[in-house]
């Protein structure tokens, strides 16, 4: 599932930038011992109202642009669904023009640990 996920929002964030953006994929631990995952591009954007859409099963942003690129707009709902089934949080900050940014938080107890698997492997 969360294959799913990073495929989801990386494969957005290549499809709405232009040639010669950029996309940048961080993971990290939090602090709470959680997993932060954050996909950044520096593609078209969406203001707040594009957001709810995108979010919405089947829905697209109203942008030209955006209706000119093929999709069925489930890409976020999905990943959103995922995370929220692992308990987990998803943020969008995005600003038109300059790019979006999907960040996702998933608990501690979500995360396998080395010791943790090991003990499953015994």
């Amino acid at each position: 599932m969360i294959r799913q996920v990073l495929l989801n929002l990386l494969s957005n964030a290549i499809k709405y930038s232009a040639a010669g953006g950029s996309v940048t994929m961080r993971l990290a631990l939090s602090r709470d011992g959680g997993l932060t995952v954050s996909v950044n591009d520096t593609g078209i954007g969406m203001n707040h109202e594009d957001i709810g859409a995108a979010l919405t099963a089947y829905g697209r942003a109203a942008d030209a642009y955006v209706r000119r690129i093929e999709g069925t707009g489930l890409g976020l709902p999905v990943t959103k669904a995922i995370i929220t089934r692992h308990d987990g949080q998803m943020a969008i900050d995005s600003v038109p023009g300059k790019g979006t940014t999907v960040t996702c938080w998933f608990p501690p107890e979500r995360l396998v640990t080395k010791a943790a698997s090991e003990t499953v492997a015994s």
